[in-house]
């Protein structure tokens, strides 16, 4: 889920408009359960911000070091 995020939100830090999370888990093999505690973990951490209009990347770097 953390790299798919990267890999749509590119060189912008930013998704227009924010991904539905059961297309998130689809697309990478996972459930949308899980896509969506991974986003709520995230959001918790203050490493994302998501709003109706966009989902931001606060904290690119944080993000890319919990990439596995």
């Amino acid at each position: 889920v953390y790299s798919e995020l990267l890999r749509l939100a590119g060189d912008e830090n930013r998704i227009e408009p924010p991904p539905m999370l059961s297309a998130l888990a689809l697309n990478v093999h996972t459930t949308r359960e899980t896509a969506s505690r991974a986003i709520a973990h995230l959001t918790r951490r203050g490493i994302i911000r998501r709003s109706d209009m966009a989902l931001e990347i606060l904290a690119p770097r944080m993000l890319v070091d919990m990439v596995v």
